[in-house]
């Protein structure tokens, strides 16, 4: 799995000062569709948590309203 600005998953409990809010993306093996899992850093603790899982739309309104509809990707 890879994520929006080279980070990768293992980042997201590695380094310090990470975004508040991290994309990790992949290509879905069946659809050949990206997935998008969305992980939120917790201010108190520092750790990060799966906020959702996104195949067909991305629609998020934290830290900014976002809605990517990723059917219409291409992956030519």
């Amino acid at each position: 799995m890879t994520a929006v600005g080279d980070y990768t998953l293992a980042d997201l409990f590695t380094l310090p000062d990470l975004p508040c809010r991290a994309d990790l993306i992949e290509m879905d093996s069946g659809t050949h569709r990206p997935v998008v899992a969305v992980h939120r850093r917790d201010e108190d603790t520092g750790a990060y948590t799966l906020t959702g899982i996104h195949h067909d739309r991305l629609r998020i309104s934290v830290p900014y309203d976002i809605d990517i509809d990723l059917t219409a990707i291409d992956n030519r």
